[in-house]
């Protein structure tokens, strides 16, 4: 399948299957110049960062994209690898089961930048195979909000509220992470995208240590440190999730207490 350009996600199930047979190849022409990944066919999160770090040593344009058979790296990877090759001093992050990607990442996110949290989700789901259902396919929790003094009132389907989490639950056993959407003030301008309450979204990857909580990727930041593995638990007051703002991001979305106002569904 000459010409094809490979990319992130690619050779999933949900993510053109049909282009693993050429994933594989790509991953075993990696492993000639010393990078150790997992011949899968599936160009996951470990081919993604193998191939830009592959690119970068070679002084290509650093894209993390393959095109098979005519492509600068394509062709680069069918040299003879030296005696020391670039994969040697790769190290992959796997500090964590969903790789955290932040929506001004411009190599990943389509549209980055201060509107790209929705992309950069979905890249997030990307890297793992999963794909989102579309926003026919959600639960809508928060069904009306209102704002006073910087504090909200929401109406709360309580329905939605309980199978939504019983559904985060069932994906997180399945090791698939799950879409939310988020509101933290009550800036109009930033709702406007989707049903006038949600403003942001996160992705939820894992069950946290105590009970009702939740840890999750808030791309609204390009500080790993930051940004990565943040922690949703239950609000007592609401029954539904929220997470306190992070220390000293006070004036930013992260800084903000986030309330979940929809979970997303996967596609099965």
């Amino acid at each position: 399948m000459s010409g094809v350009t490979l990319k992130l996600g690619d050779g999933f199930p949900k993510f053109h299957p049909e282009l693993s047979t050429q994933v594989k190849e790509l991953q075993g022409l990696l492993k000639k110049w010393g990078y150790n990944i997992s011949e899968t066919g599936h160009f996951d999160w470990a081919t993604d960062s193998a191939v830009l770090h592959f690119q970068r040593s070679m002084g290509l344009t650093a894209d993390a994209k393959v095109r098979v058979g005519a492509g600068a790296t394509w062709k680069a990877l069918h040299q003879p690898a030296p005696v020391a090759p670039p994969g040697r001093s790769f190290s992959m992050d796997g500090l964590y089961t969903v790789p955290f990607i932040d929506q001004f990442d411009e190599v990943h996110v389509r549209g980055a930048g201060q509107k790209g949290c929705f992309a950069a989700s979905e890249t997030m789901l990307r890297a793992v195979g999963v794909k989102q259902a579309g926003p026919a396919n959600k639960y809508q929790i928060v069904t009306k909000e209102t704002w006073k003094a910087g504090t909200p009132t929401h109406t709360i389907d309580t329905k939605a509220n309980e199978e939504g989490l019983a559904y985060l639950k069932g994906e997180l056993s399945k090791g698939r992470p799950v879409m939310a959407g988020v509101s933290y003030s009550s800036d109009a301008g930033d709702k406007g995208y989707n049903e006038s309450i949600t403003e942001h979204f996160v992705v939820i990857f894992d069950a946290g240590e105590g009970d009702g909580t939740y840890l999750f990727h808030d791309p609204a930041t390009s500080n790993k440190s930051v940004g990565a593995s943040r922690t949703f638990s239950v609000d007592p007051a609401r029954n539904t999730l929220a997470a306190e703002g992070v220390p000293g991001q006070e004036g930013y979305a992260i800084g903000a207490r986030y309330f979940v106002t929809m979970i997303r569904k996967n596609e099965e």
